[in-house]
């Protein structure tokens, strides 16, 4: 299992959304430890298809997924690539990507001079 700010320091690129004051998870589909344990078989075939983010008193702790998965996000954490190299994909995702309100008070900083 990969903690969630580790899965996004490997990928960030990966479209996010905003949960809690400081915690950013990949859009995934959420589980609470209690369901894991439960029914670890199944969310175990599920993790196989994408990863799944298991939460602790709500809020997001651990991810899990296929080693074929992890592998390939732990080498695209250290690749660089030219703005050119972007799928069609990541180019919207970074072009739909919003600030979440809290941060409006940076807004200024785009501001030209």
């Amino acid at each position: 299992m990969l903690h969630v700010k580790h899965f996004h320091a490997l990928y960030p690129k990966i479209p996010l959304d905003y949960t809690y004051n400081t915690c950013y998870t990949y859009n995934m589909d959420k589980i609470t430890s209690q369901q894991f344990q439960r029914h670890f078989g199944r969310y175990q075939d599920e993790a196989l298809q994408r990863p799944i983010a298991i939460t602790r008193h709500g809020r997001p702790q651990l991810v899990v997924m296929s080693v074929s998965t992890y592998q390939s996000l732990r080498q695209k954490g250290r690749q660089t690539m030219h703005v050119s190299e972007l799928t069609d994909m990541e180019l919207a995702a970074i072009e739909s990507a919003e600030v979440p309100p809290e941060h409006n008070h940076l807004n200024h900083e785009l501001d030209d001079e």
